[in-house]
């Protein structure tokens, strides 16, 4: 009977190179094999003399590559069933899809060099940077350093051990029924250790693409809801002439005001136009008569920066992103309103979800594939948020803030108004109605005005 050591060792010695180079490219597709493992043992066959350490590394890196550039390819041509499947089979979580998303967002092709020492990372960065549009030639350069760094390390290793290497595998010569414990072992720990990160974070998912058929600087169309806003109204649209006076469009939608709000918005807008009542209804409304390539979600008491289109336009494009917000700063003076924006802004970065005061921004395509916004008479932000980030992954967060009116917490208290938007939002996401927490709110406006 053959020993342990034959039984481990006797593919590289009847395939050679082949055996490497098989053996690491189906780890890197995807398939149950221990890449890392395989360089071990190559390496205490490098110290044995039976391989070569150069041109064993060449192999092991040149079957990363292939294996890489097959899922780069896949995910930049859109082959969206193969590379769902491979989510799906890979024990891929969505924070390790965030976490691969912000790392090629913040280093770009250079996040490549060190994606393979990275287990979550490791696992989606090559469909993942196929998808953002990265060129091949930085794609292939850069996951090809990588993969030479991944594989001079592994067989390094597995030289510089040779002996320890050899020492184990007599220790369990005559104990393969303690190997086979030990291996199931540590196949359900780590199984065990995967569900809970995709309970916890859900699982990985691909956001949608988004076909942008108009190139980049495409319009924008700023839709305003407004009720009863005159006092507030022509301020935000003063900020707003610039903006048009470049091409883009400010449509504000009406939901039945009774004061001067439509007579004072008119000089300052391109269209306006009545709808029913109801925040949700009324940005509907605006996108369906909107022309802009990108629709920018404004409150009539919240001021866009004067960067704000350039800084929309570029970020989508670079990015690759389908929607986004701004970060928020609320326009009063007291310390605990600093202490609720930056909240707000951490918030929404942790959670990928947005609030309207935040002046969410999404491509039109998007925003049709998604229904726009339900018709709820509360929480239709976080609701829009929530659908946009499952089918287009998480918003561009811009950190140049929108200015908008503290005043809903000056005037009914800015500790209460923070435990009434937390009481609300807990009980929205614990699946209470928003139709009823729409009359609690309104209840408790009611008796903050007669107080």
């Amino acid at each position: 009977m053959e020993s342990l050591a034959e039984d481990i060792l006797i593919p590289f010695m009847l395939y050679g190179y082949l055996a490497v180079f098989l053996g690491v490219m189906l780890d890197n597709a995807g398939f149950p094999v221990p890449g890392e493992l395989v360089l071990l043992l190559t390496g205490s066959l490098v110290a044995s003399g039976h391989f070569d350490f150069a041109p064993v590394v060449a192999v092991a890196a040149a079957g990363a590559l292939l294996s890489d550039s097959a899922w780069y390819y896949a995910g930049r041509r859109g082959s969206r069933r193969i590379i769902q499947y491979y989510c799906k089979f890979s024990f891929g979580s969505a924070a390790c899809m965030a976490k691969t998303e912000r790392q090629l967002m913040r280093f770009g092709p250079k996040s490549l060099l060190y994606a393979r020492f990275i287990p979550g990372f490791r696992t989606f960065a090559a469909p993942m940077s196929g998808m953002s549009g990265m060129a091949y030639r930085q794609f292939a350069l850069y996951d090809g350093i990588g993969a030479g760094l991944w594989a001079t390390l592994g067989v390094a290793v597995g030289a510089l051990f040779a002996h320890r290497i050899g020492a184990i595998i007599g220790m369990l010569e005559n104990s393969r029924v303690v190997l086979l414990y030990l291996v199931a072992s540590l196949l359900l720990l780590f199984l065990l250790t995967k569900w809970l990160v995709r309970r916890r974070h859900g699982a990985a998912a691909l956001a949608d693409i988004v076909e942008i058929h108009e190139p980049f600087p495409a319009q924008v169309s700023v839709i305003m809801p407004a009720l009863n806003e005159a006092e507030a109204i022509v301020n935000t649209l003063a900020a707003l002439q610039p903006l048009r006076a470049t091409g883009h469009a400010v449509i504000v939608v009406d939901g039945g005001s009774t004061d001067d709000t439509i007579l004072r918005a008119r000089p300052l807008a391109d269209t306006i136009i009545a709808s029913p009542r109801g925040r949700s209804r009324q940005m509907n409304a605006g996108a369906a008569c909107a022309t802009g390539d990108i629709l920018l979600f404004l409150h009539a008491d919240t001021c866009l920066p004067d960067d704000a289109v350039h800084a929309v336009l570029d970020g989508l494009a670079s990015s690759g992103k389908a929607w986004g917000r701004f970060d928020v700063r609320l326009s009063g003076r007291h310390p605990l309103l600093r202490v609720v924006e930056r909240m707000m802004n951490r918030r929404s970065r942790l959670t990928g979800i947005a609030t309207g005061d935040q002046a969410i921004f999404v491509h039109r395509e998007a925003f049709r594939a998604v229904g726009g916004f339900p018709e709820i008479p509360l929480m239709e932000d976080i609701a829009l948020s929530r659908t946009l980030k499952k089918r287009f992954g998480t918003p561009l967060c811009l950190s140049t803030p929108v200015a908008t009116s503290s005043r809903r917490w000056e005037e009914h208290g800015i500790l209460r108004t923070i435990l009434l938007m937390w009481k609300l939002r807990l009980a929205y996401f614990m699946g209470a109605s928003p139709e009823r927490l729409a009359r609690q709110y309104t209840r408790r406006e009611a008796v903050n005005e007669r107080t």
